[in-house]
């Protein structure tokens, strides 16, 4: 399905049960078609696909390797010891973009939880 944003055609789609979300980078519908079939075709043929997410602690180690280098002593402290609660709750599997393809890896994700949590939903303030 291709949609027009601004003066730009849009294409949005899915792939073995993948979402793809992207511009065609042109405002002519017939080209934007064109654009998408091709995509598609060469998604469905494995010419191109979307790289396979990391491992939660694979993910992990190459954050706190990451904040090493770009953060102060007292920051990476603390991330190194936030993440020993987080790697022992979280369960070692895949990654998963949460919306379509996240422009870098520690955006938009989430992970399988190991315990089932209730999700709080948020109370209506009262008197209003």
């Amino acid at each position: 399905m291709i949609y027009k944003r601004a003066k730009v055609y849009w294409m949005d789609f899915s792939v073995h049960g993948q979402r793809v979300r992207k511009t065609t980078e042109t405002s002519n519908r017939t080209l934007a078609l064109q654009i998408e079939y091709k995509l598609k075709s060469e998604m469905l043929e494995g010419k191109i696909g979307i790289r396979k997410s990391p491992i939660f602690g694979e993910f992990l180690d190459e954050f706190l390797t990451w904040s090493n280098a770009q953060s102060s002593p007292p920051t990476y402290k603390r991330y190194c010891v936030s993440s020993k609660p987080i790697r022992s709750f979280f369960t070692f599997g895949r990654l998963q973009p949460c919306w379509g393809q996240s422009r870098s890896r520690s955006s938009e994700v989430h992970v399988q939880l190991r315990h089932p949590t209730r999700v709080h939903q948020p109370q209506s303030c009262p008197g209003r």
